[in-house]
């Protein structure tokens, strides 16, 4: 299984369109904060001040990451057929299995993480972070997002095997992760969308959707200004669900992607 897990990585090191596709990613998050302020006499928002607004579509985006390195590494064997060559020579499925879904889970969420994180870090470095909210918060949100990006890999990873086709998960994650995040940001009056909302445990989406909103209320000043105050507690009923539901789909996904392929055909 050590083998398979090196070459993984090795395809990863080598995925230039991958890493292409991450770098835009993260380019694209700076610009529209760097752009959004900062025009002749205006002072340059801090970063917290896009965080705090913006930080569910960032994340929501940045899960495309996931997705790709799951179909662009994990799904790479597929496509000349080098996994068959593994079975014919000896490997049992689990390895095979195995030794690709451990560095997916390892390496997409922390792609994922560094993807929104990066520019961030970045931006704060150059222009301040605020104090808009904590820092500390918005670390502690980054990190809870992790699990709903392991459950999305998982998924991803299941239906990779099951279709023998990477295409499944770059098409779920460049389509379904962004739209997902776009929609439960922008109205939360549509009953599905508003439903997902108040229980973000239900899909990966949701949870980081929940995981990056800071709930909030706005004020005006007598010249009609407004003025946003954020509250950054996220309260443990929230975080424990997702964890808790992460952890367990993750293994529902693993168990039936493993089953299929055990199963399987790969003539």
């Amino acid at each position: 299984m050590l083998d398979i897990i090196r070459g993984q990585i090795r395809i990863f090191l080598r995925a230039r369109t991958l890493h292409l596709c991450n770098l835009s990613l993260a380019a694209v998050f700076f610009l529209m904060m760097f752009l959004d302020s900062g025009g002749t006499g205006e002072l340059r928002k801090p970063v917290t001040d896009y965080i705090a607004g913006s930080l569910p579509v960032f994340a929501g985006f940045a899960s495309i990451s996931a997705g790709l390195t799951v179909g662009m590494v994990s799904g790479a064997d597929f496509t000349d057929k080098t996994i068959n060559h593994e079975l014919t020579s000896g490997r049992s499925r689990a390895v095979s299995f195995f030794g690709r879904a451990i560095p997916a889970l390892i390496g997409a969420p922390l792609t994922a993480l560094a993807v929104t994180a990066l520019p961030l870090l970045l931006y704060g470095m150059l222009f301040g972070f605020g104090d808009v909210v904590p820092v500390s918060e918005v670390v502690r949100r980054l990190l809870l997002m992790l699990f709903p990006n392991i459950r999305m890999t998982a998924f991803c990873l299941m239906t990779v095997f099951i279709l023998k086709n990477p295409t499944a998960s770059i098409s779920f994650s460049t389509l379904v992760m962004p739209a997902f995040a776009l929609a439960q940001v922008a109205d939360t009056s549509v009953p599905m969308i508003g439903k997902l909302a108040a229980h973000p445990f239900l899909l990966a989406p949701s949870g980081l959707s929940r995981l990056g909103k800071f709930d909030s209320w706005y004020t005006y000043d007598l010249s009609l200004n407004q003025y946003f105050t954020y509250d950054p507690a996220l309260p443990a009923s929230t975080v424990w669900p997702i964890i808790v539901c992460a952890v367990i789909m993750t293994a529902v996904y693993l168990l039936i992607g493993y089953h299929f392929f055990h199963v399987d055909d790969m003539a």
